[in-house]
């Protein structure tokens, strides 16, 4: 028992330097030069941080069910964006509370479609899956998003494969040099891969005390009690 559970200890351990070195390239990659729009390729750009400009397409946006953010229920919201070299990119743009009263019940976005906006996002793949209800693809509110299947939806043949983390609210870019801030009202907490390293360090502290308890009571029990008692008897 104290080898099975010094071994989980050491296995803790391992997982927590696995996800500290992931931690490290994705800071790594994160202080990389920005990627401009023509920049965005594939999923190994993940990570990298982009600065694009483009349109909204608004009739695309649709939110995700089902996505907890701080502990909370929401929606992550999803809308395209057209790139200047007719390409299209799908933006995560943020987290919206779900109504506790209508879980159906979204609150609308700001999406202007006749405005250049400008986007800083971290490239990410699309969101994960989770089970679907029969019925929902084709809904606003709906469980999950697959990508070749949302581009003919809305017609988008040149859908890139990757995803944008927005994360902060776009900038509205006007004639001239002025741009403006657009608030959505949106959250933008996105959970970053490997930062749970410090819990799986605690695990391991757990373990290694209960194999230290174990080798204690060995002892305790089968020497030092036994010798206490012949030398009382004695």
């Amino acid at each position: 028992m104290a080898l099975l559970t010094a071994a989980l200890g050491f296995w803790q351990l391992d997982r927590a330097r696995q996800k500290d070195t992931i931690a490290a390239s994705i800071q790594a990659k994160a202080r990389m030069p920005l990627l401009q729009a023509s920049d965005l390729q594939d999923d190994q750009q993940i990570h990298r941080v982009a600065q694009v400009v483009g349109r909204w397409r608004p009739d695309t946006t649709i939110f995700l069910d089902n996505r907890p953010m701080a502990g909370r229920a929401g929606f992550i919201v999803l809308t395209a964006l057209d790139l200047p070299d007719g390409r299209t990119v799908l933006v995560q743009r943020g987290w919206q509370p779900r109504d506790i009263r209508d879980r159906t019940l979204t609150q609308p976005v700001p999406t202007p479609a006749d405005q250049a906006v400008c986007v800083r996002a971290r490239v990410a793949p699309p969101p994960s899956r989770l089970m679907d209800f029969e019925g929902g693809a084709q809904a606003t509110v709906r469980q999950n998003v697959d990508l070749k299947s949302y581009a003919a939806e809305f017609g988008l043949p040149r859908l890139l494969p990757i995803s944008l983390q927005q994360l902060e609210p776009a900038l509205g870019c006007t004639a001239g040099d002025g741009v403006d801030v657009l608030e959505d009202g949106l959250r933008r907490e996105w959970t970053v891969v490997g930062s749970s390293a410090d819990k799986n360090r605690g695990y391991a502290l757990q373990w290694f005390s209960l194999s230290a308890l174990v080798v204690g009571l060995f002892i305790w029990f089968q020497w030092l009690r036994p010798w206490r008692q012949r030398r009382t008897s004695a």
